[in-house]
């Protein structure tokens, strides 16, 4: 099992709690609909076909 905070640091250094810590189970594969889209720079150009 992990454990899963969220906060944000204000720019003095405070911490400031957004979600408590809690308990969260891993997934093994992430779904192709969360991913980000194909890179399109020259330098990864034939990955991006490749999806096509």
């Amino acid at each position: 099992m992990m454990t899963m905070a969220v906060y944000r640091v204000t720019p003095d250094g405070k911490k400031i709690v957004i979600r408590e810590e809690h308990e969260v189970t891993p997934i093994r594969a992430i779904p192709l609909s969360d991913n980000w889209p194909p890179c399109r720079c020259t330098r990864h150009r034939h990955h991006a076909a490749a999806l096509r």
